[in-house]
């Protein structure tokens, strides 16, 4: 692999393509801790969906809202059983749902942020041949960095929204042009 050649031996390599501007850390994939690199592989292995869910539960946890509806804060007194179950019913039925929700919902909302910061403050569209992009763990440390300095809002996992994006698709997130095939015509 061009990345595991000596930095002398890379400019000569064909493959290799110099991307100047990456972070210190995503400069080889060497630097990635082998525990943070399998860490960000089974986030990868895991279903947008369910990438989804996760966020959506770090962003608007429905059981940490349930125990107070439960209590009566007027007379200390908690409400009737009924009532609870009827709580935890709707938790539970509505939660993975509400929680796919809130995260599309997010993502949408921050979506000109990432724009801004990924496809043209880093210009991801040039850079994406590059080998360390091509690489998925890789590509989600980058991002999870860029992602870590915009202001989100407490709480908001960078390496998972990092993942979310790289699952939904860069190439359609920045809306780069697909290349022509050489001597042919499209």
């Amino acid at each position: 692999m061009a990345s595991q050649l000596p930095p002398e031996d890379r400019a000569q390599d064909p493959s290799w393509i110099p991307c100047p501007d990456l972070p210190v850390h995503a400069s080889n994939a060497e630097a990635l801790d082998p525990e943070h690199r399998e860490q960000i592989r089974k986030l990868l292995d895991i279903s947008e969906e369910d990438l989804l869910y996760r966020l959506g539960r770090e962003i608007a946890p429905l059981e940490g809202i349930a125990p107070t509806l439960w209590f009566v804060s007027s007379n200390d007194r908690f409400l009737p059983l009924v009532l609870r179950l009827a709580i935890r019913v709707v938790c539970r039925h509505l939660g993975p749902r509400s929680y796919v929700r809130v995260a599309r919902q997010f993502l949408r909302k921050n979506r000109t942020l990432f724009r801004l910061r990924i496809c043209i403050g880093w210009d991801y569209c040039k850079r994406r041949h590059c080998p360390q992009v091509q690489d998925p763990v890789q590509l989600v440390s980058i991002l999870a960095s860029f992602v870590s300095h915009l202001r989100l809002g407490a709480g908001v996992p960078s390496e998972l929204v990092a993942a979310i994006l790289v699952k939904q698709g860069l190439d359609t997130l920045c809306r780069c042009k697909a290349e022509r095939a050489e001597g042919g015509q499209s």
